[in-house]
């Protein structure tokens, strides 16, 4: 949060991204309203946007052309559903916590999990199939 309200001391843009609606109202409450002074924000998550979908929300927000400094606050979900984040080069883009969607983690599969799966081809007859889901 430092580093969001520092840059909008300067004069730039923040869209600061975090897990859970519940956290971004935590952050609002006890983080950015408790500083003197706190920069201009916005929220968009189910319980601000009243019409329509969050995503085509923040991003009516990203591309609106506003000069104003502020911080948008989102959540990891509504990132990777808007569809066209307007004026890239004038925001910088904050995550707290790592997105889900980057997350990597490895299974072992056994053979016998491949052996009705015509599919795999080759992959029936090797043992300790490593398989990756991102």
């Amino acid at each position: 949060m430092d580093r969001a309200c520092e840059l909008v001391r300067s004069g730039e843009k923040v869209l600061f991204l975090q897990p859970t609606v519940e956290l971004i109202e935590k952050t609002v409450q006890e983080e950015l309203l408790t500083r003197p002074n706190p920069p201009l924000y916005k929220v968009f998550h189910k319980g601000t946007v009243q019409d329509g979908s969050v995503s085509r929300a923040i991003a009516d927000e990203l591309q609106g052309g506003s000069e104003i400094s502020r911080i948008v606050f989102a959540t990891h979900q509504a990132f990777p559903h808007i569809k066209h984040f307007g004026n890239k080069s004038e925001w910088h883009v904050l995550i707290d916590e790592e997105l889900q969607l980057v997350r990597y983690r490895q299974h072992r599969l056994r053979q016998t999990h491949f052996s009705n799966h015509r599919s795999f081809g080759s992959c029936a007859n090797r043992p300790n199939l490593r398989v990756g889901v991102g």
